[in-house]
């Protein structure tokens, strides 16, 4: 059996083919007016910024997050992002006069400084120039009095009282560094101004849940700052001396501990009173103040963050959180703050209760991905909303693109449509062939980490894999292979795996491979990390595709010089450009082309030279309907629910010896947990949750009544609590309650033939100009689409027969004739071919060999054929809807747009005969299969059928043929198809 692998860099996609996060935010805002301060006799510190920079110890990125923070906290006054906006603080060089508006909504802003400032980021754009917010900024230009403007203001800025700043860096920006620079940047300036409210005295670091093992540790690299980065000495040495750095991460040893005994606690307590200190640098995980100061009433089904304070209970369980609140001119960062999410609403409500007593100067957060999962929407208007992806709060950004080749190494993604085994000897392969010498300067010698989805396929297929790999290249296993997981019953956890895995960048470690599950995937500094190999979809959650393959892009030494290999299965491959594209606006082949130079290409339409007619041919449609045959009648269902009709299945299972004989059968019910109560409240949550979206509190509210009786019939009652009936299906009476709700409709298919014609062209993505990585993917060269422009509009001078008599006098002296020759075919055959100028094949070298391969053929030049480049899918409007037949129905299986049209016109100049050709390398041979059958057995006949005569044909050829193969190929389809009638 053949199996395929390929490389494959993913084309660029045009920016209105994905969804367009909102690149340019409010920071951008922000960021303007934070220059013009920079320059401007306001900025007092100008010989502050000048330390830091000929220091030159920190990022370009640090440094323009401290001219940020600094803005505003010195200009802005560490005011909350609302009020500056509400203030109008980024709208000062608007001139109201000059904007196209109505005069009723002129007036509203010059009346309304929070007006001008929603209006300003109503007009901000997407990197099309279209208005990201057109909805909103359409409502303030014809319904300006319609809108509570500092309302909206409030809600896009999450309704805090307090500055919200969020630094959003790629990872390897040096975060965790940033953070500790502000920290000494605060407590300077609070020392040079002890009554300056704007900066903080006491720092609280929260770490997400969940990532304490490989968050903290970098966190505890603050310890080690060296403050003359930012802060000449002696203050920094002075402000050094007097921090006290706490980290909270020792277990309490009861749900509800004394203070004796909460070891946190203590620490916190030890610095009493703490209403004079300063200082203080406290380190905890965010859920020892989220989820200790949390309780639930399955009662009420109601989650209660604040109880009454003057209950014992609730000071005794929640020590640490209050303590923490009591501490004065409080900073809170928030590291990896998009790993909150989930929590947001429950840490933003315990940072309010703080911010109640007047102790919190700030909350920082720093992420790489500041995107939220879903557009949050608020209503501007009862016409208009605002959406948006992006955190509202992001003060500063620094995009990933812009850290390659920065601080992080250029990586090569490699793709294959192959399964696990063949990808990670590849994988292997490439790493050892590139990487097997390789010791950086500290000493650390190169790895490649390898993903695996559980912990048993780590165990029983990855391992073994690459264990026999690396014997194969003369190394022992025992010593390169690190497998780290946190085990199960039946694999439990390597020994001195921790040790190992934390030695990683050191010159003693000698693993060169790291077998993972389930770790990883953030907050990993691993800088001699130089590979990392996702096989297979699972192996990593999808949402982390991005930041799982990134794991290895740290600089180590000069990320200017080193390199790194991603290899993916063609899903993850996928996700990973979606995700791209999606958070930094690139695409794979931007990711990791970054230093190399590009080159902008302008291309320009030729149609109306060559007069050319649009293509006329006829599509299948498949139309579906659909009909409501049973209308949902829940009511019905639920008065006559009988609780006996779902008993619960039975499977039975033999039980035999190593010898095969069985011993017992047994029979087990399906498996639920019903040893716990529930209430009815869960019961409805997991009822919804289980419709995945398709079912809402909303829709069942009105049938509530019936819903509880229905929750009787299947539970029974011990006392106060509910337990389900552990003879029933409940999982399939909550399916059957959930169609009770749903229409019970069929569908019907027609299948039409039906004419269409395309006009070559999409002019709007034509003009825009194209980055290109090489100027051989060109066709022609930029000199000879210059002489082909100057030829096009009346100034060329150069003849057929001119060219004949230079290349024949360059031949005659021995010279070297080639770039006239190819000069000499372009201007023969530019009647012939290049409807639009130049071509691009930055996708296939094989497409552009056949293109030029036919340019040459005597048959093409001799039966006045023409042919056109197709295969720009962003460009070329001639697509083909494409359908599987299985049984008798026809299935979509998406557009084809064919690579090349060769065609022929009749007498008046129309479009007489169509060739369709499709080039492929073989790799990509298999997922074209259906495609290639439709148009033989379908496009081609059905056309044909409808126009009376073989007016079109369909020609495939694979790059697996030799080149004298091939060329015969196509030259015999020439002759017979455009063989004179």
């Amino acid at each position: 059996m053949r199996i395929f692998f390929y490389l494959k860099i993913i084309e660029i996609i045009a920016l209105k083919s994905y969804v367009c996060y909102n690149f340019n935010m409010f920071f951008e805002l922000i960021k303007k007016s934070k220059d013009k301060w920079l320059v401007s006799p306001e900025c007092k510190i100008s010989d502050f910024f000048d330390y830091i920079k000929n220091k030159g110890s920190l990022r370009d990125a640090q440094i323009e997050a401290i001219e940020t923070y600094l803005f505003l906290k010195i200009a802005c006054e560490n005011k909350p992002l609302a009020i500056l906006f509400k203030e109008g603080r980024f709208a000062d060089d608007i001139n109201v006069n000059d904007l196209p508006l109505t005069q009723h909504a002129r007036n509203k802003l010059k009346g309304s400084k929070a007006a001008l400032s929603l209006y300003q980021i109503a007009c901000l754009e997407d990197k099309d120039g279209n208005p990201l917010f057109k909805e909103m900024k359409s409502e303030i230009e014809n319904h300006p009095s319609s809108i509570d403007y500092e309302k909206v203001i409030d809600d896009i800025f999450y309704g805090v009282t307090y500055a919200d700043f969020l630094f959003s860096l790629p990872m390897g920006a040096g975060k965790t560094f940033l953070m500790a620079c502000f920290i000494y940047i605060d407590l300077y300036f609070s020392s040079l101004e002890p009554g300056n409210k704007a900066f903080g005295k006491n720092f609280l670091v929260l770490v997400p849940s969940g990532l304490k093992t490989s968050v903290i540790p970098s966190i505890k690299t603050i310890e080690e700052f060296d403050p003359t980065w930012v802060i000449p000495n002696p203050a920094a040495e002075q402000i050094k001396s007097q921090i006290v750095f706490e980290i909270l991460e020792e277990n309490k040893t009861g749900n509800k501990s004394n203070k004796t005994k909460n070891p946190n606690v203590q620490k916190v307590n030890n610095h009493a009173p703490l209403v004079d200190q300063e200082g203080l640098i406290f380190v905890t995980n965010a859920e020892k103040v989220i989820l200790n100061a949390i309780e639930f009433r399955k009662s009420s089904g109601m989650i209660s963050i604040f109880e009454d304070e003057s209950d014992i209970n609730y000071k005794i369980s929640n020590e640490l959180r209050r303590l923490l609140g009591e501490i004065p001119n409080l900073v809170i960062m928030i590291d990896e703050v998009h790993h909150a999410s989930t929590d947001e609403a429950k840490l933003r409500q315990v940072v309010n209760k703080w911010a109640e007593s007047g102790n919190v100067n700030s909350v920082l957060s720093f992420t790489g991905t500041p995107y939220l999962k879903s557009a949050e929407k608020i209503q501007v208007s009862s016409n208009a909303k605002f959406s948006s992806k992006m955190i509202s709060n992001i003060v500063y950004y620094y995009s990933l693109a812009k850290g390659i080749g920065n601080f992080l190494k250029t990586p090569t993604v490699n793709e294959s449509n192959a399964d696990r085994k063949t990808i990670i000897s590849n994988g292997l392969k490439d790493f050892f062939d590139n990487y097997k010498d390789l010791k950086y300067g500290n000493g650390a010698v190169a790895k490649i980490a390898i993903y695996s989805p559980t912990i048993e396929v780590l165990e029983e297929d990855t391992y073994p894999l690459v264990a026999e790999y690396v014997t194969s290249i003369g190394l022992n296993p025992n010593e390169v292979i690190l497998k780290f997981h946190n085990g199960n019953k039946s694999y439990p956890a390597p020994q001195d795996a921790d040790l190992q895995f934390n030695s990683l960048d050191t010159p003693l470690s000698k693993i060169r491979v790291i077998l993972l599950c389930q770790i990883g995937k953030e907050g990993w500094d691993c800088k001699s990390l130089t590979g990392v190999i996702l096989s297979q979809e699972n192996d990593c959650p999808t949402n982390s595709v991005l930041q799982t393959s990134c794991r290895c892009l740290r600089e180590v030494d000069d990320a200017s010089k080193e390199n790194a290999i991603i290899w993916l299965n063609s899903k993850n491959a996928q996700t990973l450009d979606s995700q791209l594209q999606a958070q930094q606006g690139i695409t794979i082949k931007e990711f990791q082309n970054r230093n190399q130079p590009k080159y902008h290409v302008q291309r320009r339409s030729r149609i109306s030279k060559l007069n050319l007619p649009d293509i006329d041919f006829y599509q299948v449609c498949i139309k579906t309907e659909t009909k409501i045959v049973t209308k949902a009648n829940p009511k019905i269902f639920l008065n006559t629910f009988n609780p006996d009709s779902y008993k619960a299945e039975t499977f039975k299972v033999a039980v035999k010896d190593f010898n095969g004989h069985i011993n017992n059968v047994a029979e087990l019910e399906s498996f639920d947990d019903y040893s716990l109560p529930t209430t009815y409240i869960e019961w409805i949550n997991d009822l919804v949750k289980e419709s995945l979206g398709s079912l809402s509190f909303e829709i069942i509210k009105p049938f509530e009544n019936e819903l509880h009786n229905v929750f009787e019939k299947i539970c029974d009652k011990v006392g106060d609590d509910c337990f389900l009936r552990k003879e029933l299906n409940h999982s399939k009476i909550r399916s059957e309650i959930r169609k009770s709700f749903r229409d019970k409709i069929t569908f019907s298919s027609k299948e039409e033939v039906l004419p269409d014609h395309c006009d070559w062209i999409d002019p709007a993505t034509l003009t825009k100009t194209k980055l290109v990585l090489k100027l051989s993917e060109l066709f022609p060269d930029r000199d000879a689409d210059k002489e082909l422009k100057d030829a096009d509009d009346g100034a060329g001078s150069i003849t057929l027969e001119k060219l004949d008599e230079s290349i024949a006098m360059i031949k005659t002296l021995g010279g070297d004739a080639s770039a006239l020759e190819q000069k000499r075919g372009l201007i023969a055959s530019k009647e012939k071919t290049l409807h639009y100028s130049p071509y691009i094949f930055d996708d296939s070298n094989f497409e552009q060999k056949v293109f030029e391969k036919i340019l040459h053929l005597d048959t093409f030049r001799n039966k006045g054929i023409e042919i056109y480049y197709n295969g720009d899918r962003f460009v070329s409007t001639f697509k083909i809807r494409c359908y599987k037949k299985v049984a008798d129905k026809s299935y979509p299986i998406g557009n084809y747009t064919p690579d090349f049209i060769l065609l022929k016109r009749d007498d008046n100049g129309d479009i007489h005969k169509v060739l369709i050709l499709e080039t492929k390398g073989s790799i990509y041979a298999k997922e074209f299969e259906d495609k290639k059958k439709f148009m033989f057995d379908m496009f081609v006949p059905m056309n044909n059928d409808k126009y009376g005569y073989d007016k079109f044909d369909f020609l495939y050829i694979e790059d697996s043929l030799r080149e004298i193969e091939m060329m015969s190929k196509i030259t015999d389809a020439l002759n017979d198809f455009f063989k004179e009638d």
